[in-house]
């Protein structure tokens, strides 16, 4: 009896199995049935991605451009600032504002008395 109890436990087994992978398959089929119906909607969605990503990288290209344009010109008026302020005579420009300070001083004790 125990060897019928073991066939059959066997047998239950094998056609579970059995039926399992006969749903596997049927998946598959099914997956792989969509996926061939959607096949041109996913060429036409990977060519509108081809499409974004050179717009993108042509941006990026016009982007660096400008950013290094714009570096340079920054750059360029920097250097002119540097040099004008290099170029001050800062001596003249204490002398200037002590020759005003002694000018303007007298003329306000005019004004705050």
């Amino acid at each position: 009896m125990e060897t019928t109890e073991n066939a059959n436990k066997t047998l239950f087994w094998v056609r579970l199995t059995g039926i399992c992978s006969l749903l596997v398959m049927i998946c598959a089929l099914v997956i792989t049935i969509n996926f061939v119906s959607y096949q041109p909607e996913v060429k036409g969605l990977l060519r509108r991605f081809n499409t974004v990503a050179a717009e993108l990288e042509a941006g990026s290209r016009e982007l660096t451009k400008t950013l290094r344009s714009l570096n340079d010109q920054g750059l360029a008026e920097m250097y002119e600032t540097l040099d004008s302020i290099q170029k001050i005579d800062f001596e003249r420009l204490n002398e200037s504002i002590d020759s005003l300070y002694r000018v303007i001083n007298p003329l306000a004790g005019l004004f705050s008395r």
